[in-house]
């Protein structure tokens, strides 16, 4: 439906009206005088609307694109990278990886030719059993006293998740000589310390089945 303007003949008021008005209705709302509508090529032309002109939007910058900046990489992913780079390039580091081997094979070899070739008294090989624990024990603390030293990250999962300095120790670090070291500890106490958290294990696990239970 469009709207016509239709000029008052006595005061000059400009008033808008439908073009479907019916005639004898119509009066100035000034003075009160009748309108006449009068029929005719601008009585039925629309009054034209206004426009709102939208605001361009900036496309959205492709994939990839010049100035974008790549996404940031993980630590430990950029530690495993340049690690690897190292082992390649650095001559020097080669020397240390081959020194904490023949550590590793000498102490460990030691350690669980006493522990399994039967050539301890038994009060001794009784002994190494019972400090196995303990020893096992220590080398875990100081496994994860270094992760937070390298890292509050690698220390939080130390704490949180179990055996995981382990995995930061023989994956993460790049100390090769306290790997090797701690590696012939498991070689000649792994044994027994593994048995007793076994243990121990089971009867938390027991007593905790027996508290729901009630």
């Amino acid at each position: 439906m469009a709207d016509i303007d239709i000029t008052c003949q006595s005061c000059g008021t400009v008033v808008t009206v439908s073009e479907f008005a019916d005639p004898s209705l119509l009066k100035c709302p000034k003075c009160g005088v009748k309108l006449e509508k009068k029929a005719g090529p601008s009585s039925s032309i629309p009054k034209p609307r206004p426009t709102v002109a939208l605001r361009p939007t900036l496309a959205a910058a492709p994939s990839g694109a010049a100035g974008e900046e790549p996404p940031k990489e993980w630590r430990f992913h950029a530690h495993m990278r340049q690690k690897q780079a190292r082992e390649k390039t650095g001559p020097g580091l080669h020397v240390h990886v081959v020194l904490s081997w023949l550590l590793f094979l000498i102490l460990g070899g030691a350690l669980g030719y006493c522990r399994y070739g039967r050539i301890l008294p038994p009060d001794y090989l009784a002994a190494m059993k019972l400090y196995a624990p303990t020893v096992i024990g220590i080398a875990y603390v100081f496994i994860v006293l270094s992760s937070f030293k390298y890292s509050i990250y690698q220390g939080i999962l130390s704490v949180l998740i179990p055996l995981y300095p382990f995995f930061y120790l023989f994956t993460v670090a790049d100390t090769f000589y306290f790997r090797a070291f701690v590696g012939a500890l498991l070689v000649g106490f792994g044994y027994d310390a593994g048995l007793f958290v076994n243990k121990w294990a089971g009867i938390i696990y027991y007593e905790i089945s027996q508290w729901i239970q009630r």
